[in-house]
């Protein structure tokens, strides 16, 4: 067995996990996704629970208030895993690359993906609506790309000091937040998103 553990092949394999553990995009990643634990246990619990009452017990009907409300928690956790995986993913991404204000980049990422990932449009009635269809684990992977390119972004500006000036008085977290970037994320990602979503939509 210890020859087995001392095989090159073997040898290889956890260098090569090691260096993919070292990587700053991947580590953020694996932060976020073990972050998400708490986020579905709720929604299992709320899955569980409606399940029972209106399956086993019989104590409401799908078409009851009181199914929506059990069922409520389930649809903000599961039904919009992506915006949970987009916000903990950029926090921690930012912070492993030591960004001064990572809750900043995060809500810039939010942006971001809502402007991709889910557009606004018009019903026949005039009314607005959202499209949630790749709010949740559908949207995953556009959100892994969206936050590597607005963080990076965000990187670049503030390493080259690409920001509007502001006098001293000014408070910090005014500085830092998303506003104070001339070339943000959220306004450059928005001018191509249309036909993300179109990309999207056709596969």
């Amino acid at each position: 067995m210890e020859n087995l553990f001392n095989h090159p092949i073997l040898i290889k394999l956890q260098e090569f996990g090691q260096k993919l553990g070292s990587n700053k995009f991947l580590s953020s990643l694996q932060a976020a996704m073990m972050s998400l634990m708490g986020i579905i246990m709720v929604g299992a619990i709320s899955q569980i629970a409606t399940a029972v009452g209106s399956s086993m017990l019989n104590l409401f009907t799908p078409n009851s208030a009181m199914y929506r409300i059990f069922y409520m928690p389930y649809e903000f956790t599961m039904n919009h895993l992506s915006l949970w995986v987009v916000v903990f993913f950029a926090y921690n991404y930012a912070q492993k690359l030591k960004m001064k204000s990572p809750i900043m980049n995060a809500v810039n990422a939010l942006v971001c993906f809502l402007l991709v990932a889910a557009p606004i449009s018009m019903t026949s009635a005039g009314l607005s609506v959202l499209d949630r269809t790749y709010l949740g684990a559908q949207g995953m992977f556009v959100g892994f790309m969206v936050v590597f390119i607005a963080v990076q972004i965000e990187k670049f500006c503030i390493d080259k000091n690409i920001r509007i000036k502001m006098p001293d008085v000014v408070p910090p977290y005014i500085i830092f937040s998303a506003v104070s970037y001339c070339q943000s994320p959220s306004v450059i990602l928005g001018k191509s998103h249309c036909g993300l979503v179109s990309t999207l939509q056709s596969l």
